[in-house]
C-alpha cells in the first residue's frame, strides 16, 4: 500500500489571495438526535413514503437543516451542499451546488453567454457564430444531419431534406434555432421519411426476440452534453487555491475531452469557471475566468477550433461558504451551447430499490435511499418502491424480478452480494435499467450500470486524523467482510494512520449484519489499547455505542454518524450515491441508456467529509485534513491499496 505523490503544475497558495481553505467556516450543525433502528431482520416493502407505516423517519447528515425531515412523498428538501434541478438555480446553498458540479441538467438550458445584468462582460476569447447559412449547414452536418440543406431568403432560413423521426425533426430545428441570429426558420420542405428502425436481436426458434434498447438521443447535442457530464463527474477539474493553472494529473481528462469535440466538429462548448465564495467578488470573477480560459487554451492546443471554445466565468455564484466542500467550488464545467431550446425531458421512471437493512441503518442502506430522495426531490416524477432488509440473495433474487416483471423502469440492488444476480435479471428484462454495486463488476448489457466507491480516498484522511488524535498510539478498526468497498476503507484508514506513526488493529467480524459480534470485537480492541474506533457497514451502530460508552473516539463510514455519539464523532465519509444514480438517470431521460461504470470520489462528489462541528478539533489538525483532503481530490496525492 503506498500513497504517490503527483505530480504538475498546480502551485499551492498563489497570488490573488483567493480560494484559502482556511479561511472557510465550517459546517452547520449536526442534525437532530435519532437512534439508529435495528435490524429486524423481516424484510420490509415501502411504496411511495419510503418506509412503513408507524415507522420513524431517519435521522439527518450534518449538512441538512434542523427542520424536520420530510416523507419521500412530500420530498421538501433540507440538505445544504446537495443539487437542484437547472430551473432552480438561486432557491438556495443545496440548489445552487447543481451548476458547481455541472451533473444532470447543468448544460442543457440556452442562455446568452457571458455578460451581468450592468453589462460587463464575463467571456474571454470567444468567437460567437453570425448565424449564416454556412454555420448552421456545418452545425447540422457535425450532428450527423448531412442530408438536410440550408437555405437563406428575405431573412429566413429554410431547411429542407428527409429526416429520420420526429425526434430527429425536432433535433434539426432546435440547432437551426441556436445559430439563426434572429431569423426566422421554415420546414415546410423538411420531412420525416419513415420511423425509426428497431433491431432484433435473434433468440433462436423457441421465443420472438425482444428490441434492444435505443441507442439514439432525441438530441445529438444532449449526447454530447451527457458524455462531457459523465466525463466531469469521474475525474473532475479541480484548481489549487488562488491559481489557474492545470495541474498535470488533470491533462488525461482534456485529452479526453478534446477526442469527445473532435467526434463532433461544428458544435461549440463554453469552459465555465468557477471559485469558493473566500475573497471578494470581483477577484473571484477574474480568477474562474482565468480558470476557464487555461482550459481553453489547453484544449485548443490540442487542435480544436477557437472559434468552437467559448468562456463563460461565474466566480463565486454558487459558492456555499460551507469549508467541507470548499474544495469542490474551484473548478470548471463544459455546457454544450444548443443542447436544447427548452428543458430536457423528465421521463416519469418506476424505480424498485432493494437494499439489505433498514432504510435508516445511518450507514449503507441509508446513503442509498437518502440520495434517492434528493434525486426525486430535484428532478421529480419518481415513484419509489423500496425493500429493505433483503440481504437474502435469492430473497432478493425473487423481489428484483417482481420488479423487473411488474413494470418497474429501473431496478436498483445495493449491495456486493447482489453483482452475480444482475446479468441473468438482466438478460431476461432487456428493456428495464439495472443497478448494481458497489462493483467492480464487468459486464457489455447496455441495461447494466455499476457504481463504486473509492472509500480509500476519505478514509484515508480519516486515519491520517484519527492517528494525530490518539493519544495510545492504537486504533481498533471494525470490518463486515473483506469486501471491495468495505476493505477500500479499511486499508485506506490502516494506511493513513500508519503513515502517522500509528499501531492499527484490523478485523473483520465475518458479516454485515452481525451487532453483538462487532461490539464484541470493538471491546476487544479496546482492551488491546485502543482508543480511536472506526469501521463500515450497518454493524457499526454496536462499536459506536462501544465508543460512546468508553468515552472515546469514533470516525464514521458511509453515513453521518453524529447523532449516535454526539460527544465522540470526530468526522464522517459520507456517500453521495446521487451523483452516479443521477449520471444514469440522465442517460435514460435522454432514451439511451449504454451501461458502464460510475465512481463515486471525493472529487466527483460521490462522498463528503463532514466533520462535527461541536468536536474541539484544533485549527492545526483542521488545515491538515483540509491540505490532505484537497491533494486526494485535486489528484497530488494517489491512494493506492491492495485488496484480496
Amino acid at each position: 500500500m503506498v500513497v504517490q505523490p503527483g505530480t504538475g503544475a498546480a502551485q499551492r497558495g498563489g497570488t490573488t489571495g483567493t480560494d484559502r481553505p482556511d479561511a472557510r467556516p465550517d459546517a452547520g450543525p449536526a442534525g437532530p438526535d435519532n437512534a439508529a433502528a435495528t435490524d429486524t431482520g423481516r424484510p420490509q416493502r415501502m411504496e411511495l413514503s419510503g418506509r412503513p407505516a408507524g415507522q420513524a423517519p431517519p435521522p439527518r447528515s450534518a449538512l441538512e437543516r434542523q427542520s424536520a425531515p420530510a416523507p419521500m412523498v412530500t420530498r421538501e428538501r433540507e440538505r445544504e451542499g446537495r443539487f437542484g434541478s437547472a430551473a432552480m438555480v438561486g432557491l438556495g446553498i443545496g440548489v445552487a451546488l447543481l451548476a458547481l458540479l455541472g451533473v444532470g441538467a447543468i448544460g442543457y438550458a440556452i442562455s446568452s453567454i457571458g455578460g451581468d445584468d450592468d453589462g460587463n462582460g464575463d467571456t474571454i476569447g470567444g468567437v460567437v457564430l453570425g448565424g449564416s447559412t454556412d454555420d448552421v449547414q456545418r452545425l447540422l452536418t457535425g450532428i450527423g444531419y448531412q442530408d438536410v440543406e440550408v437555405t437563406e431568403e428575405d431573412n429566413t432560413l429554410f431547411l429542407s431534406g428527409d429526416v429520420a423521426s420526429q425526434a430527429d425533426f425536432a433535433a434539426v430545428v432546435t440547432a437551426a434555432a441556436s445559430q439563426a441570429d434572429g431569423k426566422q426558420i421554415n420546414t415546410d420542405n423538411l420531412q420525416i421519411a419513415a420511423p425509426p428502425q428497431t433491431v432484433q436481436v435473434d433468440a433462436g426458434d423457441d421465443a420472438a426476440a425482444p428490441a434492444a434498447p435505443s441507442a439514439i438521443l432525441v438530441d445529438p447535442l444532449q449526447r454530447l452534453q451527457v458524455d462531457l457530464n459523465r466525463t466531469m463527474a469521474a475525474t473532475p477539474i479541480i484548481f489549487e487555491p488562488g491559481t489557474s493553472s492545470i495541474a498535470l494529473w488533470h491533462t488525461a481528462t482534456l485529452d479526453r475531452v478534446a477526442q469527445r469535440l473532435q467526434e463532433t466538429p461544428g458544435i461549440a462548448v463554453t469552459v465555465v469557471g468557477y471559485t469558493d465564495g473566500t475573497g471578494s467578488t470581483a477577484s473571484n470573477q477574474a480568477l474562474s475566468e482565468e480558470r476557464a480560459g487555461s482550459v481553453r487554451d489547453y484544449l485548443i492546443g490540442q487542435g480544436l477550433d477557437p472559434g468552437l471554445i467559448r468562456v463563460e466565468a461565474r466566480g463565486e455564484s454558487v459558492a456555499t461558504g460551507l469549508r467541507d466542500i470548499g474544495y469542490l467550488e474551484r473548478r470548471v464545467e463544459f455546457e454544450v451551447v444548443a443542447v436544447s431550446m427548452t428543458e430536457p425531458a423528465i421521463l416519469p421512471l418506476d424505480v424498485g430499490i432493494i437494499v439489505p437493512s433498514p432504510s435508516n441503518d445511518l450507514a449503507f442502506s441509508q446513503a442509498m435511499v437518502d440520495a434517492l430522495r434528493v434525486l426525486n426531490e430535484e428532478r421529480g416524477g419518481l415513484t419509489l418502491d423500496i425493500s429493505e432488509n433483503m440481504f437474502d440473495v435469492d430473497m432478493a433474487r425473487e423481489r428484483a424480478a417482481e420488479y423487473a416483471n411488474g413494470g418497474s423502469d429501473v431496478v436498483i440492488l445495493h449491495g456486493t452480494q447482489f453483482l452475480p444476480l444482475v446479468e441473468p435479471l438482466a438478460q431476461a428484462s432487456p428493456d428495464v435499467v439495472f443497478v448494481v454495486g458497489p462493483g467492480p463488476f464487468e459486464t457489455d448489457l447496455p441495461n447494466v450500470f455499476v457504481y463504486t466507491v473509492a472509500a480509500e480516498q476519505g478514509a484515508y484522511v480519516l486515519g491520517d486524523l484519527a492517528a494525530s488524535l490518539s493519544q495510545t498510539g492504537t486504533i481498533g478498526i471494525v470490518g463486515p467482510v473483506p469486501a471491495p468497498e468495505p476493505q477500500r476503507f479499511v486499508e485506506g484508514f490502516r494506511l493513513g494512520a500508519e503513515q502517522r506513526g500509528a499501531q492499527v488493529n484490523a478485523q473483520y467480524v465475518g458479516s454485515f449484519n452481525d451487532v453483538d459480534a462487532a461490539s464484541a470485537l470493538a471491546v476487544d480492541q479496546v482492551a488491546g489499547g485502543a482508543d480511536v474506533l472506526t469501521g463500515t457497514a450497518q454493524l457499526v451502530v454496536g462499536p459506536v455505542e462501544v465508543a460512546r460508552q468508553e468515552g472515546l473516539l469514533w470516525f464514521a463510514n458511509q453515513a453521518n454518524q453524529t447523532s449516535l455519539a454526539p460527544d465522540n464523532v470526530v468526522a464522517s465519509q459520507v456517500y453521495h450515491f446521487e451523483v452516479a444514480i443521477r449520471e444514469i438517470l440522465a442517460e435514460i431521460d435522454a432514451n439511451a441508456p449504454t451501461g458502464g461504470s460510475f465512481p463515486l470520489t471525493l472529487g466527483n462528489g460521490g462522498m463528503l467529509l463532514e466533520f462535527n462541528p461541536n468536536f474541539p478539533l484544533s485549527r492545526e489538525l483542521r488545515e491538515r485534513a483540509d491540505e490532505l483532503l484537497f491533494g486526494v481530490t485535486a489528484g497530488s496525492i494517489t491512494v493506492e491499496v491492495e485488496l484480496e
